[in-house]
């Protein structure tokens, strides 16, 4: 599995990230701040596409045949 990796100092931000599915994986003292280090898995554009949109395509799709 690939991963991706985000590096935020920007505490208000934690609850988002959570949210958008990014694990916190270290917390690192920077000067005054802190560092969150976060990752999350990076998906392929298929793993992306969810079966909505799939399905969407796949009806627009079928419109234009009907006019071809």
């Amino acid at each position: 599995m690939k991963w991706q990796y985000l590096i935020s100092q920007d505490e208000a931000m934690l609850p988002r990230l959570g949210q958008e599915g990014w694990e916190l994986i270290a917390v690192v003292p920077s000067g005054q701040h802190l560092k969150f280090y976060f990752k999350q898995p990076y998906l392929t554009l298929a793993e992306q596409i969810t079966e909505e949109q799939r399905e969407e395509v796949y009806r627009q799709l079928r419109k234009g045949e009907e006019y071809s």
